[in-house]
């Protein structure tokens, strides 16, 4: 059977200087090609995402609840849909072994923003399954935040220029527009409904 990798590992293995250093020489790559406010500000709010949540995160405090397998790709491409049956979830090569609570968060994404009733909906229909624990569920949600300052792959796609990195460069800005301005609320929804 094959091992999944496994969440905790590799946040024991991240080196966040490395990570910044990165993303500063993307932020400069980046400048140089399109002088551009609103690439800057994107920038700045993937710095503010990390220095804010960065030091929160930490591999042991995802292990209270053991490590099981998770798709860890959740989007619209990534779901089968038929009448009166439940979806089908495919494309399962970035599946990693991580905490319910960390599925949850990374299941939801911007659901509750978007759609906060949907969102309740959601984790109500899944604690009647698994109970979810409070200081891991506010781990899970720094540790995403964490996860969008750092990703780099739209930038180094684009700085390549792959004829399909446009989309996903300009899809991650908005993404990241809209969990850095809702990160208070995200904070307040995942308290509220785990002490529901």
């Amino acid at each position: 059977m094959l091992e999944l990798p496994r969440l905790s590992a590799r946040l024991f293995a991240r080196d966040l200087d490395a990570e910044r250093r990165t993303l500063e020489a993307h932020a400069e790559a980046v400048a140089l090609r399109e002088p551009s406010p609103v690439l800057a500000r994107y920038f700045a709010e993937r710095r503010r995402l990390l220095d804010e949540r960065g030091p929160r995160v930490s591999g042991a405090r995802l292990l209270r609840g053991g490590e099981q397998p998770i798709h860890n790709d959740y989007n619209q491409h990534n779901y089968l849909f038929s009448d009166g049956e439940r979806p089908l979830i495919v494309d399962w090569e970035k599946a990693i072994a991580a905490s319910r609570e960390f599925e949850v968060v990374r299941c939801l994404s911007l659901v509750p923003l978007t759609a906060p009733a949907l969102a309740h909906a959601f984790l109500d229909g899944y604690r009647v399954c698994e109970p979810l624990d409070r200081d891991a569920l506010g781990h899970a949600v720094d540790l995403c935040f964490v996860e969008h300052a750092l990703k780099h792959w739209p930038t180094q796609a684009w700085l390549r220029g792959e004829p399909w990195a446009e989309m996903h460069f300009r899809e991650h800005h908005a993404v990241l527009a809209t969990l850095t301005g809702g990160r208070d609320t995200l904070d307040r929804f995942y308290a509220q409904e785990v002490a529901c």
